[in-house]
C-alpha cells in the first residue's frame, strides 16, 4: 500500500506511454518476485526504455560476474572485431559488468540475487549490451593474460539478412542438443535426469502406455549406483515428479511442503491447502520401492516455481537425497495475475509455500546442502562443476574400495 500510494503521483504525472512504462518498471520491481521478472517483456517502448535495439554477434554465458564468449553468431563479424570463443568480457563502455547487473536491480523484479544473475544472461532479452549506437567498447581479457580493449560492432536484428543470421544459429542450437532416447548413464552407473529433457523418456509410447514406460525406466533405474536429478532449468513436464517418480518410489500421504492459498472470505489472509491431490495423484497407489543408491538434486537461480516444488518434493520421496548447487529463485506457488491500466499483465507470487517444518521459500529458495557455484576455469574446460560435485559424491564410497 505504501508503494502504491508512492507512485500515484508518479503516474499522475506521466504524459506519454513510455514515461508511464517507465514508472510501471519501478513499480514491479518493488514486488521482489521473480515471477514478476518478465514483465518488461510486453511493454511498447522496452527497447527504447533499455535503449538495446543492438546486440552482440555472439553468445555468451554470465559467470562470476563476467560475460564469457561461448559461440560466434556472426562470424565474419567477431573475427573483423577480434573476439574469440573463450574470451572474457570484463567491461562494457568502461563499467564492469556488475555495475551493469546492479543498475537493472532496480527495474526488474526478483526475490533475491541468485535469480537475477541467473536471468539477465538471456540473449534474447539483451540486457547487458544496452547501447543507443551499434558499437560498444569492449574490455576483454584473452588466456588469462592479455587484456584488449575493443570497439564491438553490434548485430541490428531489424536488418533482413541479420535476423536470418541469427533465426539461424538459434536453430541450430536448439537441434544440437535433442538426446537419443532412453535413460542417460553416467559413468556406467549412475542415472542423470534433466528435468527440461523428460518428455521424450515416453514421448514415442501411446498415452495409456507411458505409465508402464516409466515404470520400466525407473526398474532399470534402480540397479544403479546414484541418482542425479537436474533441476537448473524449467521442467517440460510436471507430471514427472509428482506423478511417476512419486508412483515408483513414494507413500501413501506424501505431504512434502505446506501450501497457503489466499483467503478469498478474509482478505489479507491465507488458509491452509489440505486437500491431498495438491501433494501427490490420489489416484495412484505408490509401489513405496526403496533405491539403495545416493539421489543428488542440482539446483541455482534458474530453479523456480514447479522447479522448486519439484526439489522439495523429492526431498521428501528420498529423505537423503544431498541438494547441491546455489540458491534458486525464490518464487515457489502458482503466479496470480493482474491486470493494470493500459492492458498490461502483472504476474505475481499469491500463494505461500513452506516445508512442513515452517522453513519459507518465497525469497529464499530451497534447502541446499552444498552450495557449489560454476565458475569462469570450469566453463573454459567444457566442465560443469556442480554436476562433477554430484558425480564425485556418488562416486566417493566406490573410490575407497
Amino acid at each position: 500500500e505504501q508503494v502504491i500510494k508512492r507512485f500515484i503521483p508518479v503516474f499522475r504525472q506521466a504524459e506519454t506511454r513510455q514515461s508511464y512504462e517507465a514508472a510501471l518498471l519501478v513499480l514491479n520491481a518493488q514486488l521482489h518476485d521473480t515471477h514478476a521478472y518478465g514483465f518488461f517483456r510486453q511493454l511498447h517502448h522496452k527497447t527504447d526504455l533499455f535503449r538495446n535495439s543492438f546486440f552482440p554477434p555472439f553468445d555468451y554465458r554470465v559467470v562470476d560476474d563476467k560475460l564469457l564468449v561461448t559461440n560466434l553468431i556472426d562470424v565474419k563479424l567477431c573475427q573483423k572485431a577480434n573476439i574469440k570463443v573463450g574470451d572474457i568480457i570484463e567491461k562494457l563502455d568502461d563499467q564492469p559488468i556488475s555495475i551493469w547487473v546492479s543498475a537493472l536491480e532496480n527495474i526488474l523484479s526478483v526475490s533475491n540475487s541468485s535469480a537475477l544473475w541467473a536471468k539477465v544472461g538471456e540473449w534474447g532479452d539483451n540486457l547487458l549490451f544496452r547501447s543507443e549506437d551499434p558499437v560498444i567498447n569492449v574490455l576483454l581479457l584473452r588466456d588469462g593474460r592479455d587484456f584488449i580493449s575493443i570497439n564491438l560492432p553490434l548485430l541490428d536484428p531489424a536488418n533482413p539478412a541479420t535476423a536470418q543470421l541469427i533465426d539461424a544459429y538459434f536453430k541450430k542450437r536448439q537441434s544440437a542438443s535433442k538426446k537419443k532416447p532412453g535413460l542417460r548413464w553416467l559413468a556406467d552407473s549412475i542415472v542423470y535426469f534433466q528435468v527440461n529433457d523428460t518428455e521424450r523418456l515416453s514421448d514415442d509410447v501411446p498415452l495409456d502406455a507411458i505409465d508402464a514406460r516409466m515404470d520400466s525406466l525407473f526398474t532399470e533405474a534402480q540397479k544403479s549406483k546414484g541418482l542425479i536429478f537436474d533441476l537448473r532449468a524449467a521442467p517440460d513436464n510436471s507430471d514427472f515428479v509428482f506423478e511417476h517418480v512419486f508412483r515408483k518410489f513414494g507413500a501413501d500421504e506424501n505431504f512434502f511442503a505446506r501450501y497457503y492459498l489466499l483467503n478469498r472470505q478474509t482478505p489479507a489472509t491465507y488458509q491452509l491447502l489440505t486437500l491431498p491431490d495438491a501433494y501427490f495423484p490420489t489416484s495412484v497407489k505408490p509401489q513405496g520401492e526403496k533405491y539403495t543408491g545416493k539421489v543428488i538434486l542440482l539446483v541455482n537461480g534458474s530453479t523456480q516455481g514447479i522447479g522448486e516444488w519439484m526439489v522439495m518434493n523429492l526431498q521428501h520421496l528420498f529423505p537423503n537425497a544431498i541438494t547441491v548447487g546455489t540458491q534458486t529463485a525464490g518464487a515457489d506457488g502458482d503466479p496470480k495475475k493482474l491486470t493494470l491500466p493500459g492492458n498490461y499483465l502483472l504476474e505475481l507470487t499469491g500463494n505461500a509455500v513452506l516445508y512442513p517444518d515452517m522453513t519459507p521459500t518465497q525469497r529464499r529458495g530451497v534447502k541446499i546442502n552444498q552450495e557449489v557455484k560454476s565458475t569462469l576455469k570450469g566453463f573454459q574446460e567444457k566442465r560443469d562443476e556442480v554436476l562433477d560435485q554430484a558425480l564425485e559424491l556418488i562416486l566417493a564410497d566406490e573410490s575407497k574400495e
